[in-house]
């Protein structure tokens, strides 16, 4: 029907903003998130290394501009979204995952002997 295939394309215009916003406003402060939060761990503030950390989704809330029908941008952010707030949210998201398992410290040892 006719207004299936209407919601269909406000739909993936919808998407299509929504992916427009993550590249362009988010996508440097969920990387600039996760090396804050490899950079100093959960237990000790403790660099963190061989792990990887997958991001499965990211919904943003979009809502359509009042009459801009023939604007390609016709949909926004629902909320502003600062950068500050997509670095806390992944490293604390980070910082809890990494909490859910055992973890251990590892110190490197230097054995050193001096002849004299």
């Amino acid at each position: 029907t006719p207004e299936d295939s209407t919601a269909v394309v406000n739909s993936s215009a919808a998407d299509l903003a929504a992916l427009d916003i993550w590249k362009q406003d988010m996508r440097g402060s969920a990387l600039a998130g996760f090396q804050l939060a490899m950079r100093a761990g959960p237990l000790c503030e403790e660099p963190v290394r061989r792990v990887a950390v997958i991001l499965e989704s990211v919904e943003i809330a979009v809502t359509k501009r009042p009459s801009e029908s023939d604007n390609p941008k016709q949909y926004r952010a629902a909320k502003d979204i600062t950068g500050g707030i997509v670095v806390a949210a992944l490293r604390s998201g980070i910082r809890c995952a990494l909490l859910t398992r055992p973890a251990r410290l590892v110190e490197g040892h230097l054995r050193l002997t001096l002849h004299s």
